[in-house]
């Protein structure tokens, strides 16, 4: 049986196993903000600019590895205030205890591809859980045209553009996944987007992970469940280290009427090109991925071998 290593939260040089952790330099392992001055979780509630202290401990706790793997522990809380959500949504942030495992020596997979279903894509270097795209509604709730969170959410993110899971039922935090707080974007605040989607930051301010830099490739901000790191919004231009806005990898598509009713399988539709023309680019369905536009492959990745922090073995994200 393999040794397993610890980072300690307060102890990042602890020797275990006769096997130096300073010695590590893999990111998976080195690169999460451990809480070492046990700090918690805070929050605003609506109508009050000061934050609420909470009990959770924020950030990450414990990193442990083996050859294959690196195992974090973390609440899902992060250091920046949190909250409030003004959507209605009554759910509060709770602590989650997560351990996530991710490996070591990410590959593409070879046999069919995995679509990823809602929830938990992958994990910040703080702990925080990242979402996909997608909200839990769809067209009549039937599993297609499902609806964009970064649109029809917009008004229940936070600040720093995250939110909690809603309640299901019942109340607090809960199990299940209400309470689970968690980003769906960039996990940058509003207040310095170049395109400002909310006020709440003009009450409710608050940090975010990272403040993105032109001048620099943006920082590994966290990992996707299948190992490959994820970069904030600036990166290298493909083929070069000129630094540049990473533009999205799909772009708006014009949806006609006939189109519409294929697209939902239906041999009917009473929707008006109107609605149609309203729901573009609100509903992913209604985008198409146009490689040239971008410097991302079909999967969102890079087709480089190598990013800042990352081994060059790291094989090249899937195209």
């Amino acid at each position: 049986m393999s040794i397993v290593r610890l980072l300690f939260v307060s102890f990042l040089y602890l020797s275990v196993g006769g096997a130096h952790v300073a010695s590590q330099t893999h990111p998976a392992i080195v690169s999460w903000l451990i809480n070492t001055t046990n700090i918690t979780g805070r929050h605003y509630v609506e109508g009050n600019p000061t934050p609420i202290t909470d009990t959770a401990k924020a950030n990450c706790q414990l990193v442990q590895y083996s050859a294959d793997y690196s195992y974090v522990r973390c609440n899902g809380i992060p250091g920046y205030v949190i909250g409030p959500y003004r959507d209605g949504n009554p759910a509060i942030a709770v602590g989650r205890n997560y351990l996530f495992k991710l490996p070591l020596k990410p590959a593409e997979q070879k046999a069919a591809k995995t679509a990823v279903g809602l929830g938990h894509i992958g994990v910040l270097i703080n702990g925080v859980p990242i979402y996909n795209y997608a909200d839990a509604r769809s067209y009549n709730n039937a599993n297609v045209w499902h609806q964009n969170a970064i649109y029809f959410e917009r008004t229940g993110f936070d600040c720093a553009t995250g939110h909690p899971a809603p309640l299901m039922g019942g109340g607090g935090g809960g199990g299940g996944t209400q309470g689970q707080y968690h980003h769906h974007q960039n996990p940058t605040a509003f207040n310095i987007a170049k395109v400002n989607m909310s006020d709440v930051c003009n009450m409710y301010l608050a940090d975010g992970l990272y403040v993105p830099d032109s001048t620099k490739h943006g920082p590994l901000i966290g990992f996707a469940f299948d190992g490959y790191p994820i970069y904030g919004a600036y990166g290298w231009a493909t083929g070069t280290t000129t630094v540049k806005r990473i533009p999205r990898s799909h772009q708006v598509r014009f949806l006609p009427l006939r189109s519409m009713v294929h697209h939902l399988q239906r041999k009917h539709s009473v929707r008006m090109q109107k609605t149609l023309n309203s729901l573009q680019g609100r509903v992913i369905s209604t985008s198409t991925m146009v490689v040239f536009v971008s410097h991302l492959s079909i999967r969102k990745g890079r087709t480089h071998t190598s990013q800042p922090s990352m081994p060059v073995a790291c094989p090249p994200i899937p195209t």
